[in-house]
């Protein structure tokens, strides 16, 4: 910002009618007083609805150039956080794989969008987006203004789960609050949400907190594979573990008209095989081939990056937070 520019332009300005008043002050009637337009009690919406086309359109430009070059180079322009980490993971892939088909398609047209109220930087909006073609379900986008000069990027996505309902939110000509990280009006702060979430991935019926959530779809996929990866291990008497682990400042939550917020937040992940020497574990899907590039051993490890989206109550409500989507994509394969 070139506030300083401004200010000095500012004081001269004010210098100059403060000496013309000085000698008009004796020849003439009193200046009138300015009365400036009220400060609104309730801030409006960041972007225009008019605006969040324009940004889901813009994005989804750089991110079309990326795929159709099979280039991250670029993608910095409007894709920034965990979305710049997992969309650069793909191309990576797509790329050594040869096969565009190892990238989630994200369309830019939108079927809702939500738009935040904030008065400071960063700022965030969310867009659901139409069903992405072959039977895939919509994604839910979130983009982010880092600074008043600053273009709004992709900040992440996820994949919705089949049947599932979105929170209410305010039309996007109203604007929807951000909430704080640590905020007391919800059944669980936000931070304590993501974090509470990840704990019950981790050690599932074992964990505290257990109890007080809901089954969902991405942990249904993490069992699964826990359940097939130990059969397959079972024979040579190998090992598996995975743990996720919150990223903190990658966690951000929008107000609903219900008094909760939608809570977006991103996790790495560590998905480890390993067998006894001599065997060799060999990786599963294209992905996975492709970042590992190397021939097979005794051991594989599975990194990634995901990003969930959860729905939490509003305080002394009489529900369970609730997981309305997630995506997790691999960064990192290594013996």
């Amino acid at each position: 910002m070139t506030t300083r520019a401004t200010a000095r332009r500012g004081a001269a300005a004010a210098a100059a009618t403060l000496t013309l008043g000085l000698l008009l002050g004796g020849c003439a009637a009193d200046l009138p007083t300015p009365d400036p337009d009220a400060v609104p009690a309730v801030p409006g919406p960041d972007l225009t609805v008019e605006q969040t086309v324009a940004v889901s359109t813009e994005v989804g430009a750089v991110l079309d150039a990326a795929d159709e070059a099979m280039d991250s180079r670029g993608l910095d322009e409007r894709v920034t956080g965990p979305a710049l980490t997992m969309r650069s993971a793909q191309l990576k892939a797509a790329v050594r794989a040869k096969n565009d088909e190892l990238l989630t398609v994200l369309p830019d047209e939108m079927q809702q969008n939500v738009v935040s109220t904030t008065v400071t930087w960063p700022r965030t909006s969310l867009g659901v987006t139409v069903e992405a073609g072959d039977g895939e379900l919509p994604r839910l986008l979130a983009y982010e203004q880092a600074s008043a000069r600053s273009p709004y990027k992709l900040w992440s996505w996820v994949r919705l789960f089949p049947g599932v309902e979105l929170p209410p939110f305010a039309e996007p000509s109203v604007g929807s609050a951000a909430v704080p990280l640590d905020s007391d009006e919800l059944l669980l702060s936000p931070q304590d949400a993501f974090s509470q979430y990840v704990d019950v991935l981790n050690l599932g019926k074992d964990s505290e907190f257990a109890k007080s959530w809901a089954d969902d779809r991405f942990r249904q996929d993490r069992a699964e594979q826990k359940a097939k990866a130990t059969k397959a291990l079972d024979d040579v008497e190998g090992t598996w573990t995975e743990k996720f682990s919150p990223v903190d400042d990658d966690i951000r939550a929008i107000a609903t008209t219900d008094g909760g917020a939608l809570v977006i937040g991103a996790m790495t992940g560590q998905e480890t095989w390993k067998a006894p020497e001599g065997a060799k574990i060999t990786p599963q899907t294209d992905t996975e081939k492709a970042l590992l590039a190397k021939d097979p051993t005794n051991s594989l490890k599975l990194s990634g990056l995901a990003t969930v989206a959860i729905y939490v109550p509003p305080a002394g409500a009489d529900a369970k937070p609730t997981v309305l989507g997630a995506q997790l994509v691999l960064t990192k394969v290594t013996n």
